[in-house]
């Protein structure tokens, strides 16, 4: 049987639809944001940037909680890590039901529950817009870190997971610069890749049509500056955003 990219696309949308209409039955009750991929970053960069200018915010009203509670349309996904300095609708000065955040220590999606949810905010949610945020001064990839040049180890849950940021701290030792920094960046850049990939078949399709787009971003804790980091080829940052290589 020959496979061409032609097929692998076709049978990758068939994969997709079939996964999403179990999803469908236990959804919320929503029809999904409508903003572009361009417009959710644009709206990301602008939240920043007034983040990081300690610009205040206007109180929530309260009143839009009976709204929000007949179902979500959130137009962003944040894969974010847990570490309590980074808090993203914060970072991002957004509100109530804006933001499909999935937490945990690396911001990883190494496990079915983390991928798992990020798949559920594109289907059936219909987020176009997801973000992998990593964070200066990572707990998590300190400790891969110290695994890869010390072999240290860690009791409990810990020791297993740190593993799945191992290969990018260990990346980082062939890489100029700081390795902690560059772990960081390396472990943003292999979420990122993963969630772009062919073989996701939920990610991929809506992606292939311009309904999804998914960057990489590290979030500098002293400045309160969100930079951008892995780039779709041929895509450019809203408003000149801060670019990070």
């Amino acid at each position: 049987m020959h496979i061409t990219r032609r097929s692998l696309i076709h049978g990758t949308a068939g994969l997709a639809l079939s996964a999403m209409l179990p999803l469908r039955a236990w959804a919320d009750n929503a029809k999904g944001t409508k903003l572009t991929p361009e417009q959710a970053l644009a709206n990301l960069i602008e939240g920043n940037r007034a983040f990081a200018a300690g610009t205040p915010r206007a109180p929530f009203d309260t009143g839009q909680l009976k709204k929000l509670a007949k179902g979500q349309e959130p137009w962003a996904t944040i894969v974010c890590c847990s570490d309590s300095r980074v808090p993203p609708e914060l970072i991002f000065r957004t509100g109530f039901g804006e933001l499909f955040v999935v937490r945990n220590a690396g911001n990883t999606t190494a496990s079915a529950q983390s991928l798992g949810s990020v798949e559920y905010s594109v289907a059936p949610v219909g987020v176009p817009l997801i973000v992998v945020l990593g964070h200066s001064d990572c707990g998590a990839l300190k400790a891969a870190t110290a695994v890869v040049d010390s072999n240290a180890t860690f009791n409990g849950s810990i020791g297993p997971m740190v593993d799945p940021l191992v290969p990018a701290a260990l990346a980082a030792r062939s890489q100029p610069g700081v390795p902690l920094d560059n772990g960081i960046l390396e472990n943003v850049r292999r979420v990122t890749a993963r969630l772009r990939s062919p073989e996701q078949p939920i990610l991929y399709p809506p992606q292939l049509s311009g309904k999804l787009q998914v960057w990489g971003a590290v979030y500098d804790i002293a400045s309160g500056m969100v930079h951008y980091t892995d780039i779709p080829p041929g895509l450019h940052l809203p408003g000149g955003g801060g670019t990070e290589h």
